[in-house]
């Protein structure tokens, strides 16, 4: 599917500003554009204490514990992957945040997922596909920046179109909050 192949392009592109600031942070930190990259301590110490308990994500969080196929070290992956997702809603409808503070939950889940996921990704693991369905949901919230119009709908029917049934069902939290309504499959 053409979505993934770019999306999971764009992820790895995204990921190469984490690799920049590895190598370079010290310059960059003293540049006149420090004030983008630098760490604020009240936001990390946030991101650490946060986890949002609705129970669609607790139920899903469960599923991957205890369900899955995966190897063990996948499995770490994905949950690693997820419990920081978690924290970003935590922080995105936890908290009285500005747009800025919103967009900045998402886009450090963004840069805190291990490459590893992103390989899942382009593998199409259900699971890790489902994962990505619920960030659709804080996407979709966001989407009165034009940058971010329909992605949360556009992402969440191309993963639909990529599950089976069974994974169908753990999405479905994600797609009522979106309102998206799949299309019956033709017989």
């Amino acid at each position: 599917m053409y979505c993934f192949s770019t999306l999971t392009i764009w992820l790895t592109l995204f990921r190469g500003v984490r690799t920049i600031l590895e190598a370079n942070g010290r310059a960059i930190l003293s540049s006149s554009i420090a004030f983008l990259f630098r760490p604020r301590p009240d936001v990390n110490d946030t991101w650490e204490s946060k986890e949002l308990d609705h129970d669609a994500l607790k139920e899903f969080q469960n599923y991957i514990n205890t369900s899955t196929l995966e190897d063990e070290q996948s499995r770490q992956h994905l949950l690693d992957t997820f419990q920081d997702l978690r924290r970003a809603f935590s922080s995105f409808y936890g908290e009285e945040l500005c747009d800025e503070g919103k967009i900045r939950s998402i886009f450090t889940w963004l840069y805190k997922i291990p490459d590893e996921y992103i390989d899942m990704l382009r593998r199409r693991n259900s699971n890790a596909l489902c994962i990505l369905a619920f960030f659709c949901v804080l996407l979709h919230r966001l989407e009165y920046n034009w940058w971010l119009k329909g992605w949360g709908v556009h992402l969440i029917e191309r993963i639909y179109t990529a599950l089976d049934d069974v994974h169908h069902f753990w999405i479905r939290w994600p797609i009522q909050e979106i309102g998206w309504i799949p299309q019956r499959k033709a017989n």
